[in-house]
Formats: structure tokens, sequence, C-alpha cells
């Protein structure tokens, strides 16, 4: 197989011997079945940030998503005043 660009180093290096296959391609990510020495192992290549285009990318990465509308355009327009919570203690 073809070593792809972004593992070419790690051959240069020494690190592995022969990429063997590609196993899978994600939107993130792909991963190689690649030889070091005797072992067979894998390795993930992450794409490039602008090569990584799937739908709601931004609520992926940042690992938050409302379910409740109202909420989430309250937290998207980012209100400036913000409400004091009341204490139970007095």
């Amino acid at each position: 197989m073809k070593i792809p660009k972004r593992l070419q180093p790690l051959v240069d290096d020494g690190m592995i011997d022969e990429v063997l296959v590609q196993l899978m391609s994600g939107k993130e990510a792909q991963v190689y079945v690649v030889r070091c020495g005797e072992e067979v192992r894998c390795a993930k290549v992450f794409k490039e940030a602008k090569q990584r285009s799937f739908k709601q990318a931004v609520q992926y990465q940042e690992g938050r998503k409302e379910r409740n509308s109202r909420r989430s355009r309250a937290m998207a327009k980012k209100p400036v005043t913000v409400r004091k919570s009341r204490s139970k203690h007095g």
C-alpha cells in the first residue's frame, strides 16, 4: 500500500516498517494497520481541522448540546446581565 503523507515521518524515523491497509475512515481520523518490527499495530491519523467537516462540529468540539430550544437561544445570545441566585441561608 502507498504510504499516507501523514504517516511518512513515522516511516522515515523507523517507527513504522510498513503500512498494511487502511482499517477505517471517520469524521476526524483515519486508522491504518501497520507493521512495527514483528508486531502489527494500528496507527490513528487525525485529519487537519480544516478537513473535518461534519454536522454540528462546534457542538461536538465543545461537548455540550442543549435540547431545550429556549435555553439554547439564550446561551447563544450570551446575556449581559446575570441573575443572582437566591440563597437558602437567608
